[in-house]
């Protein structure tokens, strides 16, 4: 795009526009993934990278909504790679239908000493939610995300959420 120092528009009065594009572009591929927070943190980065690069706007060129959406979709995969990050998820996210990505399916190895057989014990007894309790079995038993799947009839992202919330109890559980 070449620059266009009269661009016509503010950035920050396209709040409203940042936050339904991203809210509906993780409404339709990462559902249940991210909270309502996460949603208003990313339309703040989207506004941000709006701004930065507000002289290169051209509407000549396309709508200033394929524009955003064109950053909201970076920003919220650029989210999506640091949530993987922080699940210990790695791999590459493959590309799925409609040029959207999708996680990569781990099967959550325990390879670390977070759950090993000497804390099982203390953790099912310290653990109140009967749902945590299954999943730490489920992660002791090594099991991979379709089998925990299958079991609670959860989505994929569904799962990485649930053993997400559980590693961080856990984490605080072993102090």
């Amino acid at each position: 795009m070449r620059e266009n120092p009269s661009s016509p528009f503010n950035p920050a009065e396209c709040w409203p526009l940042a936050i339904k594009v991203v809210a509906n572009f993780v409404r339709k591929n990462y559902r249940g993934m991210f909270t309502a927070q996460d949603v208003e943190d990313i339309a703040a980065d989207v506004v941000t990278k709006m701004w930065k690069a507000r002289a290169t706007f051209n509407p000549e060129k396309g709508t200033l909504h394929a524009w955003v959406w064109r950053i909201a979709q970076r920003a919220v995969l650029d989210a999506v790679n640091a949530w993987a990050k922080r699940l210990g998820i790695s791999g590459d996210f493959e590309k799925v239908p409609g040029g959207t990505y999708a996680l990569p399916t781990p099967n959550y190895a325990v390879d670390d000493e977070l759950i090993c057989d000497d804390r099982i014990e203390y953790y099912l007894s310290e653990l109140k939610n009967e749902r945590e309790r299954r999943f730490l079995l489920y992660l002791a038993d090594k099991l991979s995300t379709d089998e925990i799947m299958a079991r609670e009839g959860l989505t994929p992202n569904q799962v990485h959420m649930a053993v997400y919330h559980l590693r961080q109890h856990l984490k605080e559980l072993a102090g």
